[in-house]
């Protein structure tokens, strides 16, 4: 388990820096991102077999679920502040930057990618990367929440 840093006149070590604490932060709602997506969008559309098959199991189940309990349960070092939840918005801003370019303004027929989320079928892109990046801040709020609840 990581310690918190050492304070004057405290005996624990200084174990972990706090850019790892926020990367481990920011990697952790981003596979929440991908777990909350294949439970309430991919899997009622997809069927939730293809999305727990094979490697898709460890991507969108197992990796997330250890993500979570490692950042709110082991990862004790520091407490998150309010000012550092913009962070966990990272990953989704990145990631929808390049989806958009690839299915929105190359797509298939360019040599990018199809829509396989279908965040674009009535060309409502927009609005799906609002709600992506929002729903990925409100991520971010409830793993600072827990994760500041358990710190040392």
């Amino acid at each position: 388990m990581v310690r918190r840093r050492q304070k004057e006149g405290d005996s624990l070590p200084d174990v972990f820096p706090r850019w790892a604490v926020l990367l481990q932060y920011s990697e952790t709602a981003a596979v929440s991102v991908t777990l909350l997506t294949v439970l309430l969008f991919l899997g009622p559309n997809l069927g939730y077999a293809s999305m727990f098959a094979g490697k898709n199991l460890y991507l969108h189940l197992i990796c997330p679920i250890l993500s979570i309990i490692t950042l709110c349960f082991l990862i004790r070092a520091y407490k998150i502040s309010m000012a550092e939840t913009g962070i966990s918005v990272l990953p989704t801003f990145l990631y929808a930057i390049v989806y958009v370019r690839q299915t929105v303004f190359l797509g298939c027929e360019n040599g990018g990618w199809h829509d396989f989320y279908g965040f674009n079928h009535w060309n409502t892109w927009p609005l799906a990367a609002l709600i992506m990046l929002l729903g990925t801040w409100i991520i971010g709020l409830v793993l600072r929440a827990v994760h500041n609840r358990f710190e040392l």
